[in-house]
């Protein structure tokens, strides 16, 4: 019984990484402003929150998505994204961590399409922008544009 347990929700949580929808990518020209923008669905980003908090209380944590590894480091006097092609690493002090954790509780529990700013981040962008539900398909937010996402989500 404990072995189908485990399973099913193993299962559960691979459905869920299937189905949920992040983004992030480095992008210096968002409305005049140099960003990176982490675009979710609400399951998506509550994937994230989770992993933040995680890191905030063991002093690290693992988030893996479909195409690249976050992984999340609490640091003193860190607030650093570093994007590669199969890696995220978010090295974020207590602060930052607890004030990145805060919105994203927020844009989850919203039930709208909405969006937050995270400032005083290092690098590689001055400013996180935290986005639930826009920027993942096209719209009227993106119409016309080319689309921040082509290559998909993790």
């Amino acid at each position: 019984p404990r072995a189908r347990f485990l399973s099913a929700d193993l299962r559960h949580r691979t459905e869920r990484l299937l189905m949920n929808a992040i983004g992030i990518k480095h992008v210096p020209d968002w409305k005049n402003e140099d960003v990176v923008l982490l675009a979710g669905d609400a399951d998506g980003l509550a994937e994230v929150q989770a992993a933040v908090t995680a890191a905030q209380q063991h002093g690290s944590s693992q988030l893996q998505r479909r195409v690249r590894l976050h992984e999340f480091a609490i640091e003193p006097g860190a607030a650093d994204i570093e994007l590669s092609a199969d890696r995220v690493l978010w090295r974020l002090d207590s602060a930052k961590a607890a004030e990145i954790t805060a919105m994203l509780t927020g844009l989850v529990n919203s039930g709208h399409p909405c969006h937050n700013f995270v400032e005083d981040m290092a690098s590689p962008a001055p400013t996180l922008v935290l986005s639930h539900d826009q920027y993942l398909r096209p719209s009227w937010l993106t119409a016309g544009k080319t689309p921040l996402f082509p290559e998909g989500f993790e």
